[in-house]
């Protein structure tokens, strides 16, 4: 059975919805895992689907650009993409459908699982190598940080939760030779 059609129809109902008043807001869009086989992952199908619908109705933006849109209304809303963690089927199945829509996005890379794993509470994933993460930077995607070891920020000294968003911060900056401004807080 092709849902497609079916989630399509949904999402049109919706927006047309949304229209009837005015919007200002802007949406963002935060994945895990494109193609990959953990519960965070979307089939690269549907993410292709998911980047089409959002092309054809939403204005796409950079991450840096979300502050002065959300204040301001727009012809019509917005919609940032962010992935988290940085796992490599990103690289290897997000990036060529973004790509392929001309979408930017934003990448928030742990750092301590560059080119080795990260492990998830359904196991453990394969993370983008630093050449991976100097390509995206170099195709004008947005590289940000999001911690070390990815713990849960609140649940630690603040002096550990500081050296794990600078040294995170450190290192990205280190891999793109470039200065970060975004950063995404790990596990909510």
């Amino acid at each position: 059975m092709n849902i497609f059609p079916m989630k399509e129809m949904l999402y049109s109902i919706v927006y047309a919805i949304s229209s009837l008043w005015r919007n200002t807001g802007v949406y963002i869009l935060m994945y895990h895992s494109v193609g990959g086989d953990g519960p965070l992952s979307v089939s690269v199908e549907e993410f292709e689907w998911q980047m089409r619908y959002i092309k054809e109705r939403y204005d796409i933006l950079a991450l840096d650009a979300v502050v002065a849109r959300a204040r301001m209304a727009g012809p019509r809303p917005a919609v940032c993409i962010t992935f988290d963690d940085g796992f490599a089927d990103l690289y290897r199945n997000a990036v060529p459908v973004l790509n392929r829509f001309a979408v930017s996005a934003t990448f928030f890379i742990t750092t301590g699982s560059i080119g080795g794993m990260h492990r998830v509470f359904y196991g453990s994933e394969l993370c983008m190598s630093v050449d991976d993460i100097r390509n995206l930077y170099a195709g004008g995607y947005e590289i940000g940080a999001h911690t070390v070891s990815h713990p849960k920020l609140a649940h630690i000294p603040i002096a550990m939760a500081q050296e794990e968003i600078l040294q995170s911060k450190h290192t990205r900056n280190a891999i793109t030779c470039g200065i970060s401004r975004s950063f995404a807080y790990p596990t909510g």
